[in-house]
């Protein structure tokens, strides 16, 4: 049952985005750091290229224009 009702909400977020996307909200995806330290280490580990090109290819695939 919780999981039917975080999906309810998912859908409800999605709605509100949706509305505001209409009204002129932009949204920012910001470029990946895929860049590593010289000692091995990713220099911003929550900013990998796969974190955010699969989320940037999804509003191109919508028709969200880049600007």
């Amino acid at each position: 049952m919780l999981f039917a009702k975080y999906n309810y909400d998912i859908i409800i977020i999605l709605r509100v985005l949706l509305i505001h996307i209409r009204s002129g909200m932009v949204i920012c995806v910001p470029y990946g750091n895929g860049n590593k330290t010289s000692t091995g280490f990713w220099e911003d580990c929550t900013r990998l290229p796969e974190y955010y090109n699969g989320t940037y290819e999804y509003l191109k695939s919508l028709g969200i224009e880049e600007i």
